[in-house]
């Protein structure tokens, strides 16, 4: 649930200021306000910079990941410049490879000599300048000058000049080469390239200190909150002033710690109109499974929001299940997941995202069981226990299809052989379809009473919340009509809820919002209709592993001996890349439209925007990792 918060105005002498942040950092309860026009300034700005240089220095090391050259353990401080140092060299020494390299071009047609033999000849008096001209273009040298080929190639020609007078050549170009020799230019070239792999090689020795890296960069964000709190504090004469937020919960300890060290507060409750409040989430710790999932969108509820994560907990991994949809790929992200769960067992920071990936792999896996999808694989193909369900597999032979084929009006005397067949083949889509619906109806509807619970206390027009709940219903059973099962929408409940429901709401709209309500009205239904693509995409995943079978099995079609081995092999490799290819879109799909039904459809019912603030009180390092746990929205 989402804990109260109480706005503190925290006052102590000035002479104390430093003492007062210190001890507010020890005591870790106060979810400072930033002044947002001084925050970065001065310390903060050192900081700031700190922590650029450590994700740099991260993605630097993240190119050596895979090393097998010593490592060696230093100072995250020390490790961190020696990193920038390096990482500066070798930007400086691929500058001069650059430049050695055009050098290298410039010389490489004239090949290799001695240019103080060229000095040598033009203190005797005779002028040596080197030419390019295009290949096929005819030099007509002046009286006096003697020409010589030194190299071509398809576009240009490379010639020396002798005269003794400072004579033009027309058709060509003059060159003038680099002081240094070719042979010293190449012999730079490769010292240059030798130090750039030696200091590739100390980089890639740091690799060990990545870890240390990132928890050095918590010491400076929690210096960097420091800093900016420092600049956060207001003066009046001798007396300094600090706000923020602590929650209600947390409040004696707070107070005893005033009386300890002698401050003077103000507490009290923040206006309705204060959008600075930060939001602290306290559950039980098997909720927590949820927080990677809210890490990754990058979302918190407001203040004065409603705490969903329940809701998410049953609701998103149902959906994953349904948007992946295959057995086969459900086991193979048990399996991978049970693995790295086991290799990373001492890392407690990878086991609540191996957890949530463990539960969602666990549904994918469920759902595809029952319908029998394994890798795309025909479903007579398979092992009678791999088969699924037959109510949702094989409806033909299910007593229970056959009873809802006869109730829903499919299956109709005087039908045809072929029409009978094509009913008993899309059963399985009208089944799952009609439990999309099912599941908007229930989805949406649990945030309408939700919401009509937690706000009927303090307003008596959250009673639309219930008219919007009927809405609902209404609509799954219109939606169920037109595309599932024509012909039955339940007349007397389908009508009354949309009476009761429509006048519910209508009575408990405010004048400002009234002319939106039709379109809201509408809304509600399209709402339920966006639940479709649990199914869509679903279907979607499984036609594609089911084309990529079928093109592999092609290849082996009329295919015997070497031919056969051959194709059988490239088979292997159609089939791996497709079925790739269909789990990383299955991801994708999972956040474009598991993730949205959560966040837009569901949210919106729930009057959410998730506009909040996490809760992060003033802390120091030492106390960082051991109670951050708690303000990540873990219960004690």
């Amino acid at each position: 649930m989402i804990q109260k918060m109480k706005k503190i105005t925290l006052l102590a002498l000035e002479a104390h200021r430093r003492e007062m942040l210190e001890r507010l950092s020890e005591l870790n309860v106060m979810h400072v306000t930033v002044d947002r026009k001084r925050a970065g300034q001065g310390d903060a700005a050192q900081h700031l910079q700190t922590l650029d240089q450590i994700v740099r220095a991260q993605l630097l090391l993240d190119e050596f990941k895979k090393t097998e050259l010593p490592q060696k353990t230093v100072p995250p401080a020390e490790c961190l410049a020696e990193l920038l140092s390096l990482q500066a060299k070798n930007e400086s020494l691929r500058k001069q490879l650059d430049e050695l390299q055009q050098k290298k071009e410039k010389w490489l047609p004239w090949g290799d000599f001695d240019t103080d033999q060229i000095e040598h000849l033009k203190a005797q008096g005779l002028i040596l300048k080197f030419w390019s001209a295009p290949a096929k273009q005819k030099l007509q040298p002046p009286e006096g000058m003697i020409l010589q080929n030194i190299s071509a190639d398809s576009r240009t020609q490379y010639v020396l000049s002798i005269a003794q007078n400072e004579e033009p050549l027309p058709e060509a170009q003059e060159e003038i080469l680099p002081e240094l020799r070719c042979s010293e230019v190449l012999k730079n070239i490769e010292e240059t390239e030798a130090e750039i792999l030696r200091n590739k090689d100390s980089i890639a020795s740091l690799v060990c200190n990545q870890d240390a890296l990132m928890e050095y960069a918590e010491e400076i964000k929690c210096k960097l909150d420091f800093a900016n709190a420092d600049l956060s504090v207001q003066t009046e004469q001798e007396i300094v002033v600090l706000g923020g937020y602590i929650p209600v919960i947390r409040m004696d300890e707070f107070t005893e710690a005033a009386r300890n060290y002698g401050w003077a507060y103000l507490a009290e409750d923040p206006a309705e109109d204060d959008k600075e409040v930060p939001t602290y989430i306290t559950k039980p710790k098997w909720l927590g499974i949820m927080d990677p999932l809210f890490d990754l969108i990058g979302i918190d509820p407001g203040y004065r929001e409603n705490d969903v994560n329940a809701f998410f907990f049953i609701f998103f991994p149902i959906f994953f299940g349904m948007i992946i949809g295959d057995a086969g790929y459900g086991a193979i992200f048990l399996i991978t997941a049970l693995f790295i769960k086991r290799v990373l067992r001492k890392n407690r920071k990878a086991q609540v995202p191996l957890n949530l990936f463990l539960l969602l792999s666990c549904f994918s896996l469920l759902w595809g069981w029952l319908n029998g999808n394994w890798f795309g694989i025909p479903n007579e193909s398979l092992p009678g226990f791999m088969q699924g369900l037959d109510f949702l597999a094989n409806p033909e032979n299910s007593p229970l299809a056959e009873k809802l084929v006869k109730k829903t009006g499919l299956l109709k005397e005087g039908m045809s052989q072929s029409q009978i067949d094509g009913m008993w083949a899309d059963l399985n889509n009208r089944i799952v379809q009609w439990l999309c619906f099912f599941l908007a109806a229930v989805h949406l509807t649990s945030a309408r009473i939700f919401k009509f619970i937690t706000d009927i206390r303090r307003d008596w027009h959250a009673i639309g919340n219930l008219g919007w709940a009927l809405l609902l219903v209404a609509n799954f059973l219109t939606a169920v009509n037109l595309i599932v099962f024509p012909g039955t929408f339940p007349t007397t409940f389908g009508y009354t809820a949309y009476i009761v429901g429509a006048l519910l709401v209508t009575i408990t709209t405010s004048p400002q919002d009234f002319l939106n309500l039709p379109f809201s009205l509408i809304g509600s239904f399209t709402d339920v209709l966006s639940y479709i693509r649990l199914f869509a995409v679903g279907l979607a995943g499984t036609c594609i592993a089911e084309n990529f079978n079928n093109m592999g099995a092609m290849l082996l079609e009329g295919r015997s001996g070497f031919s056969y081995a051959l194709m059988l092999l490239a088979m292997i490799l159609i089939v791996l890349f497709g079925h790739a290819l269909n789990i990383a879109l299955s991801f994708l799909s999972v956040l474009a439209h598991g993730v949205r039904l959560n966040t837009l459809e569901f949210s919106g019912h729930m009057g959410m925007q998730w506009t909040g603030i996490r809760y992060k009180p003033l802390a120091k390092y030492k106390n960082n990792k051991e109670n951050f746990e708690n303000n990540k929205e873990n219960s004690k």
